[in-house]
């Protein structure tokens, strides 16, 4: 006979289960739609390919592939809201290594 009862502690799990459907269910404004604050697509390899960020109010979405040492080769098509008197910012940007080497804005 097994005198390993698995119940101790049941009731305290069962209460995190529910509280994490709880917070999820919260995070579903409508069916289909989920509500993150970052949200990335790997490949499979398990390297971020796609990611969608918000960042200091700052809103991108970033297309990439790994390059040496994890340094990011991609483009990144990024929003920021008026802040202070400026305008909102919209625009492109390019890295390669890791570093950016092109940006472009409207005018």
């Amino acid at each position: 006979m097994d005198d390993h009862d698995p119940t101790p502690g049941l009731a305290e799990r069962i209460a995190r289960l529910e509280a994490l459907v709880r917070e999820l269910a919260r995070r579903i404004e409508r069916p289909g739609a989920v509500t993150v604050g970052r949200l990335a697509v790997a490949d499979e390899d398990g390297a971020e390919r796609i990611v969608l960020d918000t960042v200091a109010r700052t809103a991108s979405v970033l297309v990439r592939v790994p390059g040496a040492a994890g340094a990011t080769t991609g483009i990144e098509l990024f929003a920021t809201p008026p802040e202070d008197g400026e305008a909102a910012t919209v625009g492109l940007c390019v890295l390669v290594d890791g570093d950016v080497v092109e940006t472009w804005a409207p005018r």
